[in-house]
């Protein structure tokens, strides 16, 4: 759940801050989904935790790699003191996409690959 919430929360509070509806509502609707589908899938399966924790993080990694350009090019340059643009590159937050996306890829290849 934590992966959920603090993927996606950033998305959701920029869509409140910048009073934009359909920014802030279809993410909090699919981060909802997406608790509701990890649990479902421990109760069924909670032999593979590490599959879908990795799951869970490749589906938050496309969740806000799908929103990284549409957020950004509304947020004001500056909300307070260290949030707005000025203090989030694109190309940071691309690579800590992509580093988050291989460690998701590396958590699902560990546990299926692993012997039983």
């Amino acid at each position: 759940m934590g992966i959920v919430v603090g993927g996606l929360s950033w998305i959701a509070i920029a869509g409140l801050i910048i009073r934009d509806i359909f920014l802030w509502a279809p993410v909090t609707a699919m981060g909802a989904g997406l608790i509701w589908l990890a649990i479902w899938a421990y109760a069924r399966r909670p032999e593979r935790a590490i599959t879908i924790l990795g799951l869970t993080l490749l589906c938050v990694v496309v969740i806000c790699a799908l929103y990284l350009e549409r957020v950004l090019a509304r947020i004001p340059y500056q909300l307070c003191v260290t949030t707005g643009k000025s203090a989030l590159l694109p190309t940071e937050l691309r690579a800590f996409l992509g580093l988050l996306a291989v460690g998701g890829a590396a958590l699902v290849a560990r546990d299926l690959l692993r012997k039983p």
